[in-house]
């Protein structure tokens, strides 16, 4: 959960609240639940990071569940 905690705030950070809330309903929608799944809400992710111009990818390991990695490059 804590992991979540900062993904949201980093998010919120980055592209503003009104957006943040957008997402946040988009992800409940997937219904990530144990019953369900992860795979949906990590496609929702997926698909704004990369409406973002981020690099990322699914990482599946069954049908249900996943992670999303994201690149962000740094200066320097």
């Amino acid at each position: 959960m804590e992991e979540i905690v900062f993904v949201f705030a980093f998010v919120a950070v980055i592209i503003g609240v009104m957006e943040t809330n957008e997402l946040l309903k988009r992800l409940i929608g997937a219904e990530p639940t144990e019953g369900n799944g992860e795979l949906a809400a990590a496609n929702v992710l997926a698909e704004y990071f990369k409406s973002a111009q981020l690099a990322c990818r699914v990482d599946c390991w069954d049908d249900r569940r996943a992670n999303v990695a994201v690149h962000v490059e740094t200066g320097g």
